[in-house]
């Protein structure tokens, strides 16, 4: 299959040249988030106006860059049952069995489960799961980013996915990003700095953590599910690397460190006189940490900031054309974007800076110049860098790794989180 997956994939430099090729495919169906609120409410009111039409008469089944943005109901449930309704209407799909198509792609312990609160792996197995049932009322289908979200334990359900498609005789378009697919740990020729960083030693303590789940999961009134993360004194080096597949709670602990969700017990970061203070935290979806404001606003009268943004920025090896500016009234691209938010973050010097999987939306020549740059810029203030990733790119630059397992609950949670120290042989 590898022969044949080759020749549907179309590679593309930057975030905005692949968003622009994928809403080409599925008739402007998505706006654009990345363009700033002006564009984004011109794109949903020409769609709006026009109607669905086009896309009605044989749809496109599609999955989106942010896996979440394709996916419209409230429950796992509810999208894939959507899926074969719509399925339904042009050949016929009634056979198709819901729950066992979720139990194929790993999802029948999440079918009630809101999905907003699913992991980035569980969300993009969701929308390859709803794909898969959408094939038979498709005429074709297009995913951005294919590479990006699945770890390689996960791929066998983006492979069903394509084998579906074949079988059907039905066309097929990746596009993906230049690198994206790459299972290679960075090499010393790509970006000499990063192999020779200032290690800054800190650590983590982790007491009692509990993670009510309650009010995101679980609406039967039976209690409050709670997630248990265990006690854990390691003593790391930075940049640190929390490795883990998909759906085992590296971004949940995240959000504790970074104290964007409640939890009891303590969680803390050591470093200095920041000891036990929060971390500061970048999503994997910046865009959306955006809440749509432009470049210019996220560091929008703060001097610091925007030094720092500056900073980083100069400090890209990348030939312009992965970090060109595409944008209008103060947007720019991706790449500007998370260099802002990365600036706004380190002006407080938080306990540690995380980034959870920092490639997203770059191609692989572009993510490695800016890990380095956010590195080296955090590091000059003093800050531990935590990268978040299921790819094997950042072991070989790697000051530390800690190995995240979701475990068994016990009577007092519905599952565990175990953090481990350790450093897995480079593939």
């Amino acid at each position: 299959m590898a022969e044949s997956l080759n020749q549907v994939i179309r590679y593309f430099s930057t975030y905005e040249a692949r968003e622009e090729a994928f809403r080409e495919q599925v008739c402007a169906l998505i706006p654009r988030k990345h363009a700033g609120p002006d564009q984004f409410w011109r794109d949903f009111g020409t769609f709006s106006k026009n109607g669905f039409s086009e896309n009605d008469i044989r749809p496109v089944a599609h999955i989106t860059s942010n896996p979440r943005d394709c996916l419209a109901f409230g429950t796992p449930l509810q999208v894939l049952a959507a899926a074969k309704l719509c399925g339904s209407r042009v050949n016929g799909c009634a056979g198709i069995d819901v729950k066992a198509v979720a139990d194929d792609f790993n999802l029948g312990g999440n079918l009630s489960q809101p999905v907003r609160t699913l992991s980035g792996g569980e969300t993009v197995k969701l929308a390859i799961a709803k794909a898969y049932i959408a094939a038979g009322g498709s005429r074709k289908l297009v995913v951005a980013s294919p590479f990006s979200w699945l770890s390689r334990a996960n791929r066998h359900c983006f492979d069903k996915l394509y084998d579906r498609y074949r079988e059907l005789d039905l066309p097929i378009d990746l596009l993906a990003l230049d690198g994206e697919d790459s299972v290679e740990p960075v090499h010393f020729e790509e970006t000499p700095d990063m192999f020779c960083p200032r290690l800054l030693d800190f650590s983590i303590s982790l007491k009692n953590v509990r993670i009510p789940l309650g009010a995101l999961v679980d609406f039967s009134g039976n209690g409050q599910p709670v997630a248990r993360v265990e006690n854990a004194e390691l003593a790391l080096a930075s940049p640190c690397l929390f490795l883990g597949e998909n759906g085992q709670g590296k971004s949940l602990v995240a959000k504790v460190f970074a104290r964007a969700v409640q939890s009891r017990g303590s969680a803390r970061i050591n470093r200095d006189c920041r000891s036990g203070s929060a971390a500061r935290l970048l999503f994997q979806d910046a865009i959306s940490q955006t809440l749509l404001r432009p470049v210019d606003a996220l560091v929008d009268g703060q001097t610091e900031a925007l030094g720092i943004y500056r900073e980083i920025i100069a400090d890209i090896p990348a030939p312009n054309d992965e970090v060109a500016s595409s944008g209008s009234n103060g947007w720019k691209s991706l790449f500007d974007i998370k260099g802002a938010l990365v600036a706004s973050r380190l002006v407080g010097r938080p306990a540690a800076l995380i980034l959870d999987e920092p490639d997203w939306g770059l191609s692989r020549k572009a993510a490695i110049a800016f890990v380095s740059a956010v590195i080296r810029s955090a590091h000059r203030r003093g800050v531990p860098v935590i990268l978040i990733s299921h790819k094997p790119w950042w072991l070989s630059i790697a000051g530390s790794t800690v190995q995240v397992n979701k475990i068994d609950g016990d009577e007092s949670a519905g599952f565990g989180i175990r953090l481990s120290p350790g450093r897995p042989e480079i593939p």
